[in-house]
């Protein structure tokens, strides 16, 4: 079944095994908010897949919204009135009490990335705020008690924070997230930042002895070289519908695994994702039934970077990146600060091994001008003077620039 995959779709839960018996350590009923917690996330997760996809029809596209999500809803935190609720709306967060919210992730990032001993998964966040920016207590704790985020106050007029927060992300990535800032904005007064890192093991693994080289047939009919790794038979659950066909190859002892979605042969990639939303999610992975098929994949590595904030403000969230509407008096009581911009990037490598995988999100916090702005673009007078007894040193008057 000589196939090559043109989406992978999601990361997901799933404690579906196939010839393989594991004890279950987590289940719903142990924390409800944690999967409930994981289905409002899903839901972001199509929304704001669908909107880069098509800001991205033609290259690769690879996220974590879950990390998205979490710097967001770190900062969350820190919104009221209008910005709140849009906020809690484009999260997919309605119903959500923001006390009840902090403690589900909480309890989340607990419990999930240690799920499987066979699997690493680590969660970090961090706060990064100028030296001499208020920022209030309760929004440092609740983020330092619910989050686990490590909190730093630094110089941001020296080059070396940024190299500083760069090193952060890296390490708590293994490396795979380098400079996710190219600097630090003159205006930056906070950044709130969430690393994600995976790296599991097929729980079946390919033989690298029948990895070959084929054609990869790309949408526009052009043909490129792939390495095609080979199972002559695994075990996986399969579903199929009159769009795609579905694999699950789980990885370490099935806590986790890879959903690949194939679009059949009359059908795209864009006829997948435009179906596919978290009610039709929550069908396809329940109705997945385990099977003994052939299985070609070809080993693949993405990296990608991008901007969030035209997707978020279209998404329903606009006020929390306006410097004039914004709404943050829960960071500072006297506000007048905003999202400047969301980056994120990530990356991940497939093969016959299994799958190693990494994202970072940075919330970009500046201060609101003040809404004066002196533009020297006249005539003018100006004077060079000591400090400290005020004496005139130099006094003059700039009609006409020179050089």
């Amino acid at each position: 079944m000589k196939k090559a995959i043109l989406l992978i779709f999601v990361f997901v839960l799933t404690f579906l095994s196939c010839d393989k018996t594991h004890e279950v350590v987590f289940q719903c009923s142990d924390n409800q908010d944690v999967c409930d917690l994981a289905q409002s996330n899903n839901d972001f997760a199509f929304d704001i897949f669908k909107s880069l996809h098509k800001k991205h029809l033609e290259g690769n596209l690879f996220i974590s919204p879950f990390s998205i999500s979490t710097a967001l809803s770190m900062t969350l935190n820190g919104a009221n009135g209008d910005t709140y609720d849009e906020m809690i709306k484009t999260l997919k967060y309605n119903g959500w009490n923001l006390d009840e919210l902090n403690k589900a992730y909480k309890a989340y990032l607990d419990i999930v990335p240690f799920l499987d001993d066979e699997v690493k998964m680590s969660i970090a966040n961090s706060i990064w705020y100028r030296n001499g920016f208020e920022v209030l207590q309760e929004f440092i704790d609740v983020n330092k008690n619910n989050y686990n985020s490590e909190v730093y106050g630094r110089d941001f007029s020296k080059s070396k924070t940024k190299d500083e927060i760069n090193a952060w992300v890296e390490d708590k990535t293994e490396g795979k997230i380098k400079d996710i800032l190219d600097n630090i904005d003159g205006g930056a007064v906070m950044y709130l930042i969430n690393a994600i890192y995976f790296k599991g093991e097929w729980m079946y693994k390919f033989d690298k002895e029948k990895t070959y080289k084929t054609k990869f047939i790309k949408e526009t009919g052009t043909n490129v070289e792939v390495d095609m790794m080979v199972s002559d038979e695994m075990y996986v659950p399969y579903y199929k519908n009159d769009i795609f066909e579905m694999i699950d190859l789980p990885y370490g002892d099935s806590i986790f695994s890879m959903s690949i979605l194939l679009p059949l042969h009359n059908k795209k990639v864009n006829d997948i994702i435009a179906s596919t939303d978290k009610s039709s999610w929550d069908k396809y992975t329940s109705n997945l039934t385990p099977i003994k098929m052939p299985i070609q994949i070809p080993k693949f590595k993405i990296k990608f970077k991008d901007l969030l904030k035209n997707t978020l403000v279209d998404l329903g969230m606009p006020k929390a990146f306006s410097s004039s509407q914004a709404d943050f008096t829960k960071i500072r009581k006297s506000g007048g600060v905003y999202i400047d911009e969301v980056v994120h990037q990530s990356f991940v490598e497939v093969d016959e091994k299994g799958t190693e995988a990494a994202a970072a999100t940075a919330v970009i916090i500046k201060v609101t001008s003040t809404g004066e702005t002196f533009i020297a673009n006249r005539p003018f007078v100006f004077v060079i003077r000591d400090n400290i007894t005020n004496s005139i040193l130099f006094i003059g008057k700039m009609m006409m620039p020179e050089e």
